[in-house]
C-alpha cells in the first residue's frame, strides 16, 4: 500500500501511451533501464528491483520523487535548466509493463539479467536527447538523419595534494585521475578487457589537441563511456566494430558538391580531395571538439544562460564556487530539513541499527560501517614511518594525469594559447564542458574528508538524539513536524551549517561526476537559405572546420541522478579499492619483469615462482613504502602501460 503521498502525486502523473513496435531499447545501468518511444521523442526510465533499497512501491515512489525534486529545484541553480530535461512522473499499468518486459527480454546484456524491473508501475518520462525536435525554431529538420553521441566524461579534475595527509595512499588521487585508477580495478574484476587510454583531464583541459586525443581514445576503447546512435538506434558501443562507425560516418561527412558550391563557393575539386583524404573518425572527433567547447550563448546573454551560482564570480576562475544553498537565515526549520534531510535520514538509519543503550558511547557506528570490509586494505593505505619523494612533493595545480601523460605525451597545435607547460587552456565560459566541470568542482574536500565530516556530524547528532531520549521525546526519528523536536533540530542544523553545506555540495558534485553528455547532430545545409532560423540556448549552429559544412547540434546533460548520503562512504570505499588495484598491478608488473629476466639467465625455478607469488601480498606493503617515489618515473609507468 502506498502512503498518503501517493494521492498528492496523482496530479503529477502524465499519460504515456505506446505499442511494442514503437519502442527502442536504449540501454541500462545498474539501477535502471531505458526504452525510447520513437514517435513521441521521449524515453521511459524504469527502476530495477533492489531488495535492499526498493522493497515496495512506496520506496520506488519515494526514490522517483526525490529525483524529480532534485532536478527541478537544485540542478537549475547548478548546471542551468537549458541543458537538461526535467523528468515527469508516469504510471504504467500491468499491460504496459508486460509489453516493455517482453520487448527488452532478448535485448538486455547477459550480465544485467540478474536484476529485473519493478512491478509497481511508477517510472520517469524524459525527453529523448538522441533526437532534434521536429519543429525546433519553427523549421522541420526531419529531412536529414540524426547522429547522436553519448559521452560519460567522468571526473575532470584531480584533488589538490594539500588535502591529503603526508602518509596517506589516497594522495595518489592528486597525481592520477580517478578514471585511470578505476581502470585497474575494473581490469582486476574482469569487467573490462583492457585499460583505456582516455583521460578526463584531457577532455576538460580546454586544449584542442588534448580534447581531440581524449575523444579518439574513447572511440578506440569506448567501454560504457562512449556510444553513438543513428536515428535513435544504437550504432556503436563497446561491443561494436569501429569500422561500422567509420562506414556510416563516411556517408554522413560526404560533402555534397552542389550544396557547397551554391552556398559557400567552394571549389568542387577541393571537396572531392577532402572527402577521400580525411579520416571520418578524425573528422568526427574534430567536430565534437568544436561542439563541446562552443559557448552556448553570445557575450550579451552570457549572464542569463549561466547557472545562478556562477553569475557573480570571476568567469575565468573555475574554482570560484559560491554557495549552492540559499542563505540559511532566510529559511525556517522545515526548509532546512528539506535540504539536509538526506543526512538526517542516514544518521537515523544507522541509529536504528544501534542499541539505544549505547547512545552515549563515544564509539561511532558510522565509522565501523565505513570500515566494513576495508580492514584488509589498511596495511596498504598507510605507510608507517616511511617517507618518499612523492609524498613530499606538492602537485598543486597539476593539469595532466601522470599516468596518461607518461603513456603518450601530447603536443598542442596552439601552443601560444597554453597557460602553462601542461597544455591547460581553460574551457570557454558557457560551454557544456565548462558547466559540468564547475558542478564537479563543488567538491572541495574529496571523499575521505567528506567521510570525516559525516562521522563528526553523526556523533553530534547521536548526542542530540541521546539527550532527547533522556527527556522521553525521541524514541522515534527526529521530525521537524513534531514541536518537541523542531527547536533541537533547527539548532543542530544552524550550528553545523557549514559542514552540512560542504557535504551537500559534495553530493551535488557526485551527480556531475557521473552524468553523461548527449549531442544530437544534423546537417544544416539550408541554414543560409533560411536565415530566420534562430537557435535556442541548448542548440547551436556549428560549421565544420575541415569541410565548411554547417550542422545543427542539440546539447543535453543526462543521468543527473540524485545521490543520497550513503554514497559518500561508498566513494571512499571504492577509492581505496582502486588504489590497491593500481599498486598491485604495478607491483605484479615489476615482479613479472624480474621473473622473466631470471628465467632467461636460468636462475629461477617454477617452485620459486610459486613461492614468490604466495609472498607477494606480504611484500606489497613494504614495496609501496620503498618504491613509491619511482612510480611516477615516466619510463616505469610508460613500460607498464604498454604491457
Amino acid at each position: 500500500m502506498l502512503d498518503a503521498r501517493a494521492n498528492i502525486v496523482l496530479a503529477m502523473i502524465n499519460d504515456c501511451k505506446f505499442s511494442s513496435d514503437q519502442l527502442i531499447y536504449r540501454g541500462e545501468g545498474n539501477s535502471s533501464l531505458v526504452v525510447a518511444i520513437q514517435p513521441t521523442c521521449q524515453v521511459i526510465r524504469l527502476l530495477k528491483s533492489d531488495a535492499k533499497k526498493l522493497r515496495n512501491a512506496n520506496d520506488v515512489l519515494t526514490h522517483l520523487l526525490q529525483h524529480i525534486d532534485f532536478n527541478r529545484n537544485v540542478l537549475p541553480d547548478v548546471i542551468g535548466e537549458h541543458l537538461f530535461s526535467s523528468p515527469q512522473l508516469v504510471y504504467l499499468d500491468s499491460q504496459q509493463l508486460d509489453t516493455i518486459k517482453s520487448f527488452v527480454q532478448d535485448k538486455r546484456p547477459s550480465f544485467r539479467l540478474e536484476k529485473t524491473l519493478t512491478n509497481c508501475g511508477f517510472a520517469l518520462l524524459i525527453a529523448d536527447c538522441c533526437t532534434i525536435p521536429r519543429a525546433i525554431d519553427g523549421y522541420d529538420w526531419t529531412q536529414h538523419s540524426v547522429i547522436a553521441v553519448e559521452i560519460k566524461p567522468k571526473q575532470g579534475f584531480m584533488p589538490n595534494a594539500s588535502l591529503f595527509r603526508g602518509n596517506d595512499m589516497l594522495r595518489l588521487k592528486s597525481q592520477i585521475c580517478r578514471f585511470g585508477l578505476s581502470q585497474f580495478y575494473k581490469l582486476q574484476k574482469k569487467s573490462i578487457q583492457s585499460i583505456s587510454s582516455y583521460c578526463p583531464l584531457d577532455l576538460f583541459s580546454g586544449c584542442p589537441s588534448r580534447t581531440f586525443h581524449a575523444l579518439l581514445c574513447l572511440m578506440d576503447n569506448p567501454q560504457n563511456n562512449f556510444r553513438v546512435f543513428l536515428n535513435s538506434h544504437l550504432l556503436f558501443d563497446d561491443q561494436s566494430n569501429l569500422d561500422n562507425l567509420r562506414s556510416v560516418l563516411v556517408r554522413f561527412f560526404s560533402v555534397r558538391r552542389n550544396v557547397l558550391a551554391k552556398h559557400f563557393k567552394v571549389n568542387p575539386m577541393t571537396v572531392d580531395v577532402a572527402n577521400k583524404a580525411t579520416d571520418p573518425i578524425q573528422s568526427f572527433a574534430s567536430l565534437l571538439v568544436q561542439i563541446l567547447t562552443e559557448p552556448l550563448c553570445d557575450d550579451s546573454k552570457e549572464n542569463d544562460c549561466q547557472p545562478k551560482i556562477y553569475r557573480k564570480g570571476n568567469k575565468n576562475d573555475y574554482k570560484h564556487m559560491p554557495n549552492v544553498i540559499r542563505e540559511l537565515e532566510n529559511l525556517d526549520c522545515q526548509q532546512h530539513y528539506v535540504f539536509y534531510r538526506t543526512f538526517i535520514e542516514f544518521f537515523e538509519k544507522i541509529i536504528t541499527n544501534t542499541n539505544i543503550s549505547d547512545m552515549s558511547s563515544n564509539q561511532t557506528a558510522l565509522q565501523s560501517m565505513i570500515n566494513d570490509n576495508c580492514g584488509q586494505l589498511d596495511n596498504f593505505m598507510v605507510i608507517k614511518n616511511k617517507k618518499s619523494k612523492l609524498m613530499a612533493t606538492d602537485y598543486h595545480g597539476l593539469a595532466q594525469c601522470r599516468l596518461h601523460a607518461a603513456k603518450q605525451p601530447l603536443i598542442c597545435d596552439s601552443i601560444s594559447e597554453c597557460q602553462d607547460k601542461n597544455l591547460q587552456h581553460g574551457l570557454p565560459v558557457g560551454s557544456i564542458l565548462d558547466s559540468i566541470l564547475r558542478a564537479q568542482q563543488l567538491d572541495t574536500i574529496d571523499s575521505f574528508i567528506a567521510v570525516e565530516l559525516m562521522d563528526k556530524l553523526f556523533l553530534k547528532y547521536k548526542a542530540l538524539k541521546h539527550h532527547l531520549s533522556l527527556q522521553g521525546n525521541c524514541l522515534y526519528p527526529i521530525d521537524p513536524q513534531r514541536p518537541e523536536c523542531r527547536e533541537s533540530l533547527e539548532k543542530f542544523i544552524l550550528q553545523n551549517a557549514q559542514d552540512l553545506d560542504t557535504l551537500w555540495r559534495f553530493l551535488i558534485s557526485l551527480t556531475a561526476k557521473d552524468c553523461s553528455i548527449m549531442i544530437a547532430i544534423q546537417h544544416d545545409d539550408d541554414r543560409y537559405k533560411n536565415r530566420f532560423v534562430q537557435s535556442s540556448i541548448s542548440t547551436i549552429h556549428v560549421t565544420d572546420k575541415t569541410n565548411g559544412r554547417p550542422y545543427l547540434c542539440r546539447l543535453s546533460i543526462i543521468d543527473l541522478d540524485y545521490k543520497p548520503a550513503c554514497k559518500i562512504q561508498r566513494m571512499l570505499h571504492n577509492d581505496r579499492r582502486m588504489i590497491l588495484a593500481f599498486l598491485s598491478s604495478i607491483y605484479k608488473g615489476k615482479k613479472c619483469h624480474s621473473t622473466s629476466q631470471n628465467h632467461a639467465s636460468g636462475d629461477e625455478t617454477g617452485a620459486g615462482v610459486t613461492a614468490d607469488n604466495l609472498r607477494m601480498e606480504e611484500q606489497l606493503a613494504d614495496y609501496i613504502g620503498q618504491e613509491l617515489s619511482q612510480l611516477f618515473d615516466p619510463t616505469v609507468i610508460g613500460i607498464h602501460c604498454k604491457q
